[in-house]
């Protein structure tokens, strides 16, 4: 187990033939070390500097060497959004490094001469904070969120509230995440002034390594108000539209025979939603 045979030898000599015998000899029998191939996966994940060469992605491991194995370091792969956990064999076993001589002879009778144990990458997935601002002049407060790293969730409904103005959506410090309004809608991506919209589904807003939160401002647009002019001189009804960045001045030359204008009468005055 664990050797090849290689040739016999007498006197050092390979015997090649028949061998005719007329006295006492020593015939020796040579063996060869057996080997087999200890190759790493990325699993999802990619090789980084050095070992982005194929030859750095594997070692050769020879029968009985009496000495250890040491595994790639994690800084050998990388994945977006997940940190590095360790080396395992198919069976998701974590192996710890380095791997003992004996180990290694039992990975090579578990899958024999020049076979390959084959050992995957673990991954762990980045968690991320979600911030949340009101925005300039905005009243009320929101939690964070904490987020898993390709794993979809729903925002918090806005909690904030802005004098004058209806809430716009949110847009992220950060771009290249996705969102979708509905769970059953497909993912748009997140680019600088996307409006991402109250109580969107988000993924992957930031990678939880590199950049580990990201903050949503609340977006506002201006409230727009109508209003009615009532002469009550036969002259025909107007309107104007105002905010709260925008003003109207009311009229004050009106004239109706018999009478002197004493201004104005607000009659109705619908609710703000």
């Amino acid at each position: 187990l664990g050797y090849s045979f290689k040739n016999h030898t007498v006197n050092n000599v390979v015997v090649t033939d028949e061998l005719t015998v007329t006295a006492d000899i020593t015939v020796v029998y040579n063996w060869d070390v057996n080997s087999f191939t200890v190759a790493f996966d990325a699993t999802e994940g990619n090789f980084a500097g050095e070992y982005t060469h194929e030859s750095e992605q594997s070692a050769t491991v020879s029968y009985d060497s009496k000495t250890s194995l040491t595994l790639l370091p994690s800084s050998s792969v990388t994945r977006t959004g997940y940190t590095f956990a360790g080396w395992a064999d198919k069976d998701k076993n974590i192996i710890t490094s380095p791997v003992s001589a004996t180990t290694l002879n039992a990975w090579y009778v578990e899958v024999g001469k020049n076979q390959i144990k084959k050992l995957y990458a673990q991954w762990t997935q980045n968690k991320y904070t979600v911030k949340f601002s009101g925005n300039t002049g905005a009243t009320g407060t929101m939690s964070n969120q904490v987020m898993t790293y390709d794993e979809e969730a729903q925002l918090t409904a806005n909690n904030f509230k802005l004098t004058g103005y209806t809430f716009a959506g949110w847009t992220a410090s950060v771009v290249g995440g996705s969102y979708k309004e509905k769970a059953e809608d497909e993912f748009t991506t997140i680019a600088a002034q996307t409006r991402i919209p109250d109580k969107a589904y988000v993924i992957n807003l930031v990678d939880g390594e590199t950049v580990k939160e990201v903050t949503l401002t609340a977006q506002w647009a201006e409230n727009e108000y109508t209003v009615t002019f009532v002469y009550g001189n036969g002259t025909e009804n107007s309107t104007a539209t105002f905010g709260i960045t925008k003003s109207i001045a009311l009229e004050t030359s009106i004239t109706r025979t018999g009478y002197t204008f004493a201004g104005w009468k607000v009659t109705a005055v619908a609710a703000e939603t």
